[in-house]
């Protein structure tokens, strides 16, 4: 997808390392995102568009991720958006490039500050999200 052809070893027995570097993080929702990862990662063109986006209002739900960073009151909210005619999508149920496709094709994207927005990073026009 990034077009990174740099080969991977996966170890597959315990490993001992005589030096183990661990870099700091170079993204973090709370505004952290160095212009050299936008441009790294940000290299997939939008898909083709999906009938089914077109003008579609999108919610990006946290409800179905059973983490400690979901926010009370979700599900009221997202059942609310439904009546006004919005679609609620869980990112973690759609491969990398159905997530792209609605990113780039809703005609709104929505949702908690939170992970479900991150393949945004990889579109080279990145949309404007809230």
């Amino acid at each position: 997808l990034l077009g990174i052809n740099t080969p991977q070893r996966f170890p597959t027995e315990p490993t001992r390392f005589r030096r183990l570097i661990i870099a700091t993080p170079g993204f973090r929702i709370q505004g952290q995102f160095h212009s050299r990862h936008s441009r790294f990662l940000g290299r997939c063109r939008a898909p083709p568009p999906s009938p089914v986006l077109r003008g579609a209002k999108v919610w990006l739900s946290r409800t179905d991720n059973h983490s400690r960073g979901r926010s009370g009151g979700e599900e009221e909210l997202q059942a609310g958006l439904e009546r006004c005619g919005w679609r609620i999508i869980h990112p973690q149920r759609l491969g990398v490039f159905e997530q792209l496709q609605v990113l780039a094709h809703a005609e709104v994207v929505a949702g908690l500050e939170g992970s479900a927005f991150h393949a945004a990073i990889l579109l080279q026009r990145q949309q404007r999200l809230s």
